[in-house]
């Protein structure tokens, strides 16, 4: 599997790949992985990590296309499930102002932006915990 070349400290190895879990690892950096579960019913929930944040390592856009091209056609919903980290604070960013809603603001972080680029153009928020601008939780389901 080649890295982008536009990566630096990319060195990939894919762990896991069955029918219902998929795991890559750099093998270079060790808190650079993707690691994703598809559920009987067609939800992929994931985790991306590229820490510590110093723009090297396995593009987090690269991870979740090669996991997303392992599952394929099987996936009919993409989780969000946010307690930390990019998304949960670039919904919390948006909202805080009142001029975007959960729904709104769910795209414009990592996750939706990945999903938006997969066709993934529905999202339902599942679970909110907390106010616009200070949410502690927040669960999306990004569909077709």
């Amino acid at each position: 599997m080649c890295p982008p070349s536009s990566s630096t400290n990319c060195d990939p190895e894919v762990v896991i790949a069955t029918t219902t879990g998929f795991a890559l690892k750099n093998r270079q950096k060790g808190q650079n992985f993707v690691w994703g579960e598809l559920s009987d019913t067609g939800e992929l929930e994931f985790v991306i990590e590229n820490l510590p944040k110093d723009r090297t390592g396995c593009p987090g856009w690269w991870m979740f296309q090669k996991m997303m091209e392992h599952f394929g056609a099987s996936i009919v919903a993409v989780k969000g499930s946010w307690t930390y980290g990019d998304n949960l604070v670039t919904v919390n960013r948006l909202t805080s102002s009142g001029v975007m809603t959960i729904a709104e603001a769910a795209f414009q972080g990592p996750t939706g932006q990945y999903a938006l680029a997969r066709g993934f153009v529905n999202v339902q928020v599942v679970q909110e915990d907390g106010v616009p601008g200070t949410y502690s939780t927040i669960i999306v389901r990004f569909t077709k």
